[in-house]
């Protein structure tokens, strides 16, 4: 499998977990909505704890899908090109691990029996990588690694 498919694939796949996680917070959120509506103490009272509970609840799963509706804009943003230097959208082997510096919240993807690590370039890892080339050596961790190939 080429590079560019390889990219294409693990792309793919991070769009596919990202709408799953957008649907499962929206059905969330409904609910939420609809459990805040659905206190009889609204009506007797203006100190219904429940329903600002379920309010308080559904704000934050609104939080979760706006962030996770931005993930997805950065993951559709990614051009499927070959690298040349390490920035957003590049695939990194190293002699540890193979990082696709995209977004950080999807654990490792695989692929034809490989595993790609989807990391942010806000990580700390992702903040190192970004400022190496091919054939450059850190330390991570207390581990040596070396960045074997870029694309």
């Amino acid at each position: 499998m080429d590079k560019i498919e390889i990219k294409k694939k693990i792309i793919e796949f991070a769009k596919i977990e990202l709408k799953k996680k957008i649907d499962f917070l929206n059905k969330i959120i409904d609910d939420e909505q609809k459990e805040s509506a659905s206190h009889k103490g609204r009506m007797e009272s203006r100190y219904d704890t429940f329903k600002e509970e379920a309010q308080m609840r559904r704000d934050a799963y609104k939080k979760q899908l706006f962030d996770t509706q931005n993930l997805l804009l950065i993951i559709n943003e990614i051009p499927l090109k070959i690298n040349k230097s390490i920035q957003i959208g590049s695939i990194i082997e190293t002699n540890e691990k193979i990082y696709f510096i995209s977004i950080g919240v999807l654990g490792p993807i695989k692929i034809n029996k490989q595993d790609y690590v989807l990391i942010s370039p806000e990580s700390p890892i992702g903040q190192i990588l970004l400022q190496k080339k091919c054939g450059d050596e850190f330390e991570f961790r207390g581990k040596k690694i070396k960045i074997k190939n870029i694309f």
